[in-house]
């Protein structure tokens, strides 16, 4: 906005403050043209708003330092920031997922997440290396998908199986 600039008081500090409070009401009811004001003092100033657009305002606020994420012969690899973004498609399908995998059990539902969270890791370990935007659902549900079988098919039926041996033994 608009800001204001205070110049140094053009009132003689030694009047009693009567006569310093009626000169300023006579100064402020006087043009700033026409204001008797010593030599080396200025009237206030005025500036005018600056010229920034709404745009870089908001990136002004929102600004986020850039961590480094690690170093490799002293050149920087990667950073994390403001940059990183994942869609709501992203979270969808996500959620897709992990609600399939819990129709099962909770052993396929948490390994079905993990899973998705280990993708989600190797996808932002790409993207430092690689220093390129990259796809966030592949790898997430790709890994997601192969633990859901996996526990699925193979490590439930030999939980359920072992349980009752190990209860009755």
């Amino acid at each position: 906005g608009d800001q204001i600039t205070e110049a140094p008081s053009a009132i003689d500090p030694d009047l009693p403050q009567e006569e310093k409070d009626a000169m300023a009401k006579r100064q402020g009811s006087k043009s700033a043209s026409k204001l008797n004001v010593p030599n080396g003092i200025s009237p206030p100033q005025i500036k005018g708003p600056s010229h920034v657009s709404p745009r870089q305002q908001y990136e002004e606020k929102t600004k986020v330092e850039k961590t480094p994420v690690a170093a490799v012969n002293g050149e920087q690899i990667g950073f994390l920031g403001a940059h990183l973004k994942l869609g709501l498609g992203d979270f969808v399908f996500y959620s897709l997922l992990v609600g399939n995998s819990s129709r099962t059990s909770v052993m396929t539902t948490v390994t079905c997440f993990v899973a998705i969270l280990a993708g989600l890791c190797m996808t932002l370990f790409l993207l430092v290396m690689f220093r390129k935007p990259l796809p966030a659902l592949p790898i997430s549900i790709t890994l997601g998908i192969i633990f859901n079988f996996v526990t699925k098919y193979t490590i439930q039926p030999f939980v359920y199986n072992l349980f009752p041996e190990l209860l009755f033994t």
